[in-house]
C-alpha cells in the first residue's frame, strides 16, 4: 500500500510542478500572440488555478497524510511539515493570487494591453517563480528528509 500511496503522491507533485513549468514556458509565447489567443490562455490558466491545482494539491495532501499514518515518519518531521505548509500556501496562492491575476490579464488584454498588462504579467511571473521555487524546495526537503 505504501508504494501505491507514494506513486500517487509523486504523480500529484509532478502534475503541480509540470503545470507550473508549462505555464511559465508558454506564457511568453502566448503574450506575443493575438489578444484573443492570450485571453484564451489566461482563461485556461485561471481554470487551472481553481480546478487542476486543487486536484493536484488534494492528491498530494491526502496521500501525504496516509503516508505519515503508514509510518515510519511523523507529522512533526521537518520535511512533512514543509510539505503540508507548501500545499496550503500553493492552494491559497491559486485562489487568492493566480485566479485573480488571470482575470486581471484578461481585462488588460481586452483593453488593448499596455503598461497595466505588463504590470499584471510581471506580478504573475513573480508569483509563478515563488510557487515553483517552493515546490522544488519541498521536493528537496522530501528527498533529503530535512
Amino acid at each position: 500500500m505504501r508504494t501505491f500511496l507514494l506513486v500517487l503522491h509523486i504523480v500529484g507533485v509532478a502534475a503541480w510542478l509540470g503545470g507550473n513549468l508549462t505555464q511559465m514556458m508558454v506564457l511568453p509565447m502566448m503574450e506575443r500572440a493575438e489578444h484573443t489567443a492570450a485571453i484564451a490562455w489566461h482563461r485556461a490558466s485561471g481554470q487551472m488555478a481553481k480546478i487542476y491545482y486543487s486536484i493536484a494539491g488534494a492528491l498530494i495532501m491526502v496521500t501525504g497524510i496516509c503516508l505519515v499514518i503508514e509510518g515510519p515518519y511523523t507529522f512533526s518531521d521537518g520535511f512533512v511539515s514543509v510539505g503540508f505548509l507548501v500545499v496550503v500556501i500553493g492552494g491559497v496562492m491559486g485562489v487568492v493570487f493566480f485566479a485573480p491575476a488571470s482575470r486581471a490579464a484578461i481585462t488588460a488584454h481586452e483593453l488593448g494591453g499596455g503598461p497595466t498588462l505588463q504590470a499584471v504579467l510581471k506580478r504573475f511571473t513573480m508569483g509563478a517563480i515563488v510557487d515553483t521555487g517552493l515546490v522544488i524546495f519541498t521536493v528537496y526537503a522530501m528527498v533529503a528528509k530535512l
